[in-house]
């Protein structure tokens, strides 16, 4: 893939704290050009992990609280959903990282 073509990366986080890693991660890719998409995707362990270590009142507009605004490049899946586009060996994805973990 050339260097300057836009990359579609997936981000998990799991219940290990560090959660401050996460919201900077998710800043970071938010402001890159070179990151086109970004799928997020939380277990549940981490969203009661967020909920402590952010402050975060419920699952409504999770990426708004955690980012302090909105994106239009990072989508929300849910971790349930076993049709999600992630979900697929096929889906088109330059590279996961999941944060924090331990």
């Amino acid at each position: 893939m050339p260097a300057n073509e836009p990359h579609n990366l997936t981000v998990a986080t799991t219940g290990a704290s560090g959660s401050i890693f996460l919201k900077q991660l998710l800043l970071a890719v938010d402001r890159d050009a070179r990151v086109k998409t970004v799928n997020f995707i939380a277990s549940d362990s981490a969203l009661r992990v967020l909920a402590e270590e952010l402050s975060l009142r419920g699952r409504t507009n999770l990426l708004g609280q955690i980012l302090g605004k909105g994106s239009r490049k990072i989508q929300l899946q849910s971790n349930a959903d076993i049709g999600a586009n992630v979900a697929s060996g096929s889906y088109p994805c330059n590279g996961m990282i999941v944060i924090p973990c331990s």
